[in-house]
């Protein structure tokens, strides 16, 4: 299902064109804007990094780089989400571009899974915290990673079989997990006024319970509980300020008329 942004998409659009237009020239302009944070800039950033280019490189870089400091919690645990988007950044673009073509490797599958369901955690943390521009932006990411998390699961269900103990169990986690988000989401939606998609996927009823059985079979017979498998964090260096030149200060006074 293609999914588009619904609150003011032509403000949006005009903020990354422009976003594109002066970072193209001078990529030091996003130093200034990270030390002038505000939330319409994270706004466009966050819609920027859903299409693979070269402005959406230039932020995978400077935001992975670089750590901000202010004191507006929201802007801060939102920066970290995007920071989160970043350390995934081809993923992410391939998520939204709908180009995956599955995973043949299943460790890599349920790593994936893990890492972002993590990420939905974090999303689904600031939904409550956030404006409605930024609940859409968040509520998309999450419907859409759930959808590929679905439909993978969905793919893969008849080889269970064939799945290691450790692949089952962490399989079922990451099912138990998937209906959880989805019947969070589902209320959030209902209780919200933005028009947002619906967390519905089909999914083979008898298989899947043929998959519940079995892994509760498993359970009883292991001995260890399988621990969740975890992708390892890049640590975030902190990032310190470069000198402030005329050309760097009209370009960023020009691009916060519009983002600030």
């Amino acid at each position: 299902m293609s999914v588009k942004n619904m609150f003011d998409e032509q403000t949006i659009q005009d903020g990354k064109d422009l976003l594109h237009e002066v970072i193209i020239q001078d990529s030091k302009i996003l130093d200034l804007l990270l030390i002038n944070t505000s939330m319409k800039f994270l706004n466009v950033s966050h819609a920027t990094l859903r299409e693979p280019s070269p402005v959406a490189a230039k932020i995978i870089d400077k935001f992975l780089s670089q750590n901000i400091y202010t004191d507006n919690q929201v802007i801060k645990q939102y920066y970290f989400y995007l920071q989160k988007i970043c350390s995934i950044g081809e993923l992410y673009g391939g998520i939204w571009k709908d180009t995956l073509q599955g995973f043949e490797n299943h460790n890599l599958m349920v790593i994936t899974f893990h890492k972002l369901q993590n990420i939905m955690n974090i999303a689904q943390s600031l939904l409550i915290i956030s404006q409605p521009e930024t609940q859409e932006l968040l509520y998309l990411d999450i419907y859409k990673f759930n959808t590929l998390i679905r439909l993978e699961f969905s793919h893969n269900l008849e080889l269970y079989p064939t799945y290691s103990s450790q692949i089952s169990l962490a399989l079922f986690q990451i099912y138990q997990d998937l209906i959880q988000t989805e019947a969070e989401m589902d209320e959030f939606r209902r209780n919200s006024n933005l028009k947002l998609p619906i967390f519905k996927h089909e999914i083979d009823e008898q298989l899947l319970g043929d998959f519940l059985t079995f892994t509760s079979q498993i359970q009883l017979m292991s001995p260890k509980v399988i621990k969740p498998l975890h992708i390892p964090t890049k640590n975030l260096p902190c990032g310190g300020r470069e000198d402030d030149v005329i050309i760097q200060l009209r370009k960023f006074h020009s691009l916060r008329h519009t983002l600030g």
